[in-house]
């Protein structure tokens, strides 16, 4: 008879749920490391331990990778438990409000 954590283990890996559960723990995670700056950012790919994010505003880009990249590396790994995450990018683009 098999456990019923192996079981949802299992459906959570087939039907990829598992990998949105994960974006969404980043995300949360994500805003609340932040604060309303997140508000010009989204997250774009979460692939082999690197996090992505678009950003909406020249300056916050440079702000983000210049200043508090280490910061925030270092709150996403401590804080996100369903995937180590190693570096996070950062790329110009389109956030919708």
């Amino acid at each position: 008879m098999e456990l019923f954590g192996d079981i949802l283990t299992r459906y959570l890996k087939t039907t990829a749920l598992a990998g949105r559960l994960q974006l969404a723990e980043v995300e949360t995670v994500w805003r609340a490391a932040l604060g309303p700056a997140a508000g010009h950012t989204r997250l774009d790919s979460l692939k082999k331990g690197v996090a992505v994010f678009v950003v909406d505003s020249s300056v916050l880009l440079s702000e983000l990778n210049n200043f508090r990249k280490l910061e925030l590396l270092s709150h996403l790994q401590s804080a996100v438990h369903g995937v180590f995450i190693q570096d996070i990018k950062f790329r110009p683009g389109m956030v919708k409000k």
